[in-house]
């Protein structure tokens, strides 16, 4: 004898279920369940949550640095939304990890900088992405005098090459005005964005190409 297995309902079977839903109290749709077999009633995805042991969350731990370089935070944080890890399982393992010297928060601030410098970011872009990781003012204070300083020598190769890029058919203040906008939102000052320009295009700046609208 063939043994009965519930499929999962078509389609349209489930858009049926939803507008009964929708549209009907709780008590209908007790009544209306009779009308349905239990293969067209709707199929859930989710997962019963998962119970993390000492051992489970050390190696979850593992294999996400295997993957890439974390800050400690970052890390903590990303166990507790993410993955619902207790906070009395996951704030001993960091702390294990980080006297191990597996998690440290100043190389991973370092290496997140030279990863920020090598996209083109600029001193305000780098600090929010320093703070969406979860690291602290003291890494901040720490580098950004030598960010600052770097600011000048680093918009050059940002603003040359997308200028290069300028469609030929933009007019010089539309050329400008486009290249203003793209250092700003890479979080570049406007002194250090309004210099670079100069360079590039000499020293008069059409100040209202900044107000003009791009077509």
């Amino acid at each position: 004898m063939r043994r009965c297995v519930h499929q999962r309902p078509p389609k349209m079977m489930k858009r049926i279920w939803k507008t009964i839903q929708k549209n009907n109290s709780h008590a209908q749709q007790i009544v209306l369940l009779g009308l349905f077999p239990l293969t067209m009633q709707p199929y859930s995805h989710k997962k019963a949550p998962r119970l993390w042991t000492e051992a489970s969350v050390w190696s979850h731990f593992l294999r996400k640095l295997g993957r890439r370089a974390w800050g400690s935070e970052e890390l903590y944080q990303d166990a507790l939304q993410k993955y619902a890890i207790p906070e009395s399982l996951a704030q001993p393992a960091i702390e294990k990890l980080y006297h191990m010297n597996i998690l440290d928060d100043g190389l991973y601030a370092e290496q997140l900088l030279r990863q920020c410098q090598r996209k083109g970011y600029g001193p305000r872009r780098i600090q929010n992405v320093f703070r969406t990781k979860f690291l602290g003012s003291e890494h901040i204070d720490r580098l950004f005098p030598r960010v600052l300083g770097d600011e000048q020598a680093s918009i050059g190769p940002v603003a040359e090459k997308k200028w290069a890029t300028m469609p030929a058919k933009l007019s010089q203040e539309q050329k400008e005005a486009r290249l203003f906008r793209f250092l700003v939102g890479r979080g570049f000052s406007s002194q250090a964005v309004m210099s670079v320009i100069q360079s590039l295009r000499g020293p008069t700046i059409h100040h209202a190409a900044y107000r003009q609208p791009i077509r």
